[in-house]
């Protein structure tokens, strides 16, 4: 099971861009990580989560989530589940502030992490790309 993390600052996102997959023996993954400094986009602006994600089994969830490495917490609106068979596009707006669980208004270094709720080796949960959006 291999997998490619590419880190790419286009023109509004910062992405985690990656190919990658787990499946019901490990339940969970840790993917690159990237840092990231809202105050450097404005504070003013939407921030956005965002994937191509799906799952071995409409039987199965897949889930990707933001989490923050800095402070050891997950962005808790940054959690994106499906139970679909086909890559689809998920979106969740983030809150910005100082709270836990929130995206930091200072420069922080944020990894995307997959989970599969299945246990056999077949459930797999499959993520195309994620990035952190500015619009």
């Amino acid at each position: 099971m291999g997998f490619s993390a590419r880190l790419a600052i286009k023109r509004s996102s910062v992405g985690l861009s990656f190919d990658a997959e787990v499946d019901g023996t490990t339940s969970s993954r840790n993917l690159g990580s990237v840092n990231f400094d809202p105050s450097l986009f404005g504070l003013s602006k939407t921030y956005k989560f965002t994937a191509t994600l799906s799952v071995s089994d409409v039987a199965r969830v897949a889930e990707v989530r933001l989490y923050n490495l800095t402070d050891g917490e997950q962005v808790t609106t940054g959690a994106l589940t499906t139970s679909s068979t086909t890559m689809v596009p998920l979106s969740a707006t983030l809150t910005v502030g100082n709270a836990a669980g929130n995206l930091k208004p200072t420069a922080k270094v944020y990894q995307a992490r997959i989970y599969t709720d299945g246990t056999l080796v077949t459930d797999r949960t499959f993520l195309g790309s994620a990035q952190i959006t500015v619009e």
